[in-house]
């Protein structure tokens, strides 16, 4: 996992990499035939208090699919599965993602999966989402966040590959590309863009539903 996180975030280094595993409840590997790591994330679970009651948030850490994989679903469709079997375990609560982003890539996963989800380029100011969002990041990151610009700062960032960060003028022509540089101009910095999004069946998009449909509940 840290070779290849490694290979693609080259001033991370190894100490701080297992630390920050070491914090994590979960990780979701896809691996080739011979066994070889060729993606991961990581997952935490927070409990979180907003206006109302406590959200359970699920916040993803580290993630990476080698570039020779790019395309495959495999990683998100087992990533809805556990998400799903831990909606299942804890019946009648609210599911959040917490999803930081120093890439535009991983902001992608937003539209492609989810219907309603914050910053969004398609939506307007801050409702419960936004309270959660904010409510779970300073929980959670503390001094490093900045709730007015929702923009973490590590004190040791994790800066991806120039060239795999570098953002092809055509890809602007994208709303949720555009958003995404807007929102945060100092990704390649390693700031990340802090977002999240309501993971519930009725939030999913006809993509979502293909790659992994979430059981409906009795409650929904």
């Amino acid at each position: 996992m840290f070779g290849l996180f490694n290979h693609y975030f080259p001033g991370v280094g190894r100490q701080k990499f297992m630390a920050d595993l070491d914090r994590k409840d979960r990780a979701v590997l896809l691996e080739t035939d011979a066994g070889a790591v060729c993606g991961f994330t990581t997952v935490q679970m927070l409990d979180v208090p907003y206006p109302g009651g406590r959200a359970d948030v699920i916040y993803s850490g580290d993630t990476i699919v080698d570039r020779r994989h790019w395309g495959t679903t495999l990683l998100a469709k087992t990533w809805l599965g556990m998400i799903d079997e831990l909606r299942l375990s804890r019946p009648g609560g609210e599911f959040f993602w917490l999803l930081v982003c120093s890439g535009y890539r991983t902001y992608r996963f937003l539209p492609v999966f989810w219907r309603r989800f914050f910053p969004s380029c398609r939506g307007s100011g801050p409702d419960e989402l936004g309270q959660v969002m904010h409510a779970a990041a300073s929980a959670h990151f503390r001094s490093q966040y900045d709730p007015a610009a929702g923009i973490v700062k590590f004190d040791e960032p994790q800066v991806l590959r120039s060239d795999i960060a570098e953002i092809a003028p055509e890809r602007m022509a994208d709303p949720d590309v555009a958003f995404f540089i807007a929102r945060n101009p100092g990704y390649h910095r390693g700031d990340e863009l802090v977002t999240i999004t309501r993971l519930s069946p009725e939030n999913q998009t006809r993509v979502g539903r293909r790659v992994f449909p979430l059981t409906v509940t009795g409650g929904e």
